[in-house]
């Protein structure tokens, strides 16, 4: 019968489209978990990396903080060596009006010295 052997066929190609369409659901599956999991690989590598990056953060404001009070250290050493310059230059100029008086004394002394004699 020509019906019934088209029904048997068409329940042979159904069961045959039956177990490619299961098949298909299988590899998709599969797929969907290596994908997952890559996805998941993926989010411990970027989570990892931001971690890292964090303390990289971190420890570079640390750096930046010392850096700024290196600084104001080194400014503020600057300016008590600007004042302490200052102050060794006017001493210098004392001591050698001091000289100069010393030194016109003492001429002033032997003259009168050699005067009197």
């Amino acid at each position: 019968n020509i019906f019934e052997a088209r029904g048997a066929s068409q329940e042979k190609t159904i069961a045959s489209l039956k177990a490619t369409i299961e098949q298909l659901i299988a590899a998709n599956s599969k797929e969907n978990r290596i994908i997952k999991d890559e996805l998941e690989c993926s989010k411990g590598e970027l989570q990892s990396r931001n971690d890292r990056l964090t303390v990289e953060r971190k420890e570079s404001e640390r750096t930046k903080e010392s850096l700024e009070k290196q600084t104001l250290v080194l400014c503020n050493l600057v300016e008590q060596h600007k004042t302490s310059q200052i102050k060794l230059n006017e001493a210098e100029k004392h001591t050698k009006n001091l000289q100069e008086e010393i030194d016109q004394y003492m001429s002033e002394r032997d003259a009168t010295m050699q005067h009197n004699l």
